[in-house]
């Protein structure tokens, strides 16, 4: 008796899991679609003479940033990257030769050590 019990159980519940495994799936996919489509790609650049530039800030916990590429033109250097970002508040720095700098190109939130450039992803 417990033996057809178990097999009338598992006829009837497996094509339920199967079913709730399809529905799982198919919502993780459309998640993961609709935080892929809400990344936007955010050109950076930094002109001027230096060695290396690299772009700081909150869109990564301030903990690894992005180096810049150079594109050199004779008299001075532009260096640029792209970073992908969801829409949001950031704060930026460029670390330019190993010293921080404020780029004009972003208006600048909070005073003295603490200033940063605003990025504002919409």
């Amino acid at each position: 008796m417990e033996s057809s019990f178990n097999l009338i159980y598992f006829h009837v519940l497996l094509p339920t899991f199967l079913w709730c495994k399809a529905v799982h799936e198919k919502v993780k996919g459309q998640i993961k679609d609709v935080d892929t489509a809400q990344v936007k790609e955010v050109p950076l650049f930094w002109c001027g003479m230096a060695e290396s530039v690299q772009v700081m800030g909150t869109f990564d916990g301030w903990s690894q940033g992005e180096h810049l590429s150079p594109d050199y033109d004779g008299s001075f250097t532009r260096f640029s990257t792209t970073l992908m970002l969801r829409p949001g508040r950031y704060e930026i720095k460029f670390l330019v030769d190993g010293e921080w700098h404020l780029s004009p190109e972003f208006p600048t939130v909070g005073e003295g050590l603490m200033k940063n450039n605003l990025l504002i992803m919409e």
